[in-house]
């Protein structure tokens, strides 16, 4: 069977996440070693059923102030006019704006649903089964980050979203002192 004659979405941004083989603190290598993770995670064979294009993989965290999702176009080219989906092709927003709020603490503009039903998120700690490292403020700006991702200690902090949630709440739940091992550490994008 030739899965290539399957007529496919047109070409879109995919969020994706999975659990980690170990469990990942707030010290990930800097942006290489959080894209790493995501290039270590993807399900290529799934999410090419749905995309035609997804060559290009970032964690879709912030880093620096130099390296914040808002950024993400400008700095990485990530398209801003075609739609956000799941790895299953789920519709996320219509575009790449509609992820993130207008402001510092508001709420996104067009997120179309929770990030819950995008992938199985897996057990661990009752208290952090349900956060991911983003690094950032609800408009993709840069938040606390564990020194740009490379403090694992229990004297930083690094904020974590929380699925479950079209507000702020998203990118911005709390902060989390960075010894805090996730086993989904990331949401990633592909495009």
């Amino acid at each position: 069977f030739d899965n290539s004659t399957i007529p496919k979405p047109a070409n879109h941004i995919t969020i994706f996440t999975r659990r980690t083989s170990s469990p990942q603190n707030g010290s990930m290598g800097g942006r290489t070693g959080v894209d790493n993770i995501c290039k270590s995670i993807i399900d290529t064979e799934l999410i090419n059923m749905f995309n035609n294009s997804c060559t290009n993989i970032r964690a879709f965290i912030s880093v620096s102030s130099n390296d914040e999702i808002r950024d993400f176009p400008s700095i990485y080219s990530v398209p801003t006019n075609i739609k956000v989906r799941s790895e299953n092709g789920r519709l996320i927003a219509n575009t790449w704006s509609g992820l993130l709020a207008s402001n510092s603490g508001g709420d996104p503009t067009g997120i179309l649903g929770t990030l819950y039903g995008l992938t199985g998120f897996h057990g661990g700690v009752p208290s952090v089964t349900k956060i991911y490292w983003t690094g950032s403020n609800s408009d993709g700006s840069l938040a606390n980050n564990c020194s740009g991702w490379t403090d694992g200690s229990g004297y930083s902090s690094g904020k974590v979203g929380e699925i479950g949630f079209v507000n702020q709440n998203v990118y911005q739940r709390t902060d989390q002192v960075c010894e805090t091992e996730l086993y989904q550490p990331l949401f990633c994008i592909c495009f």
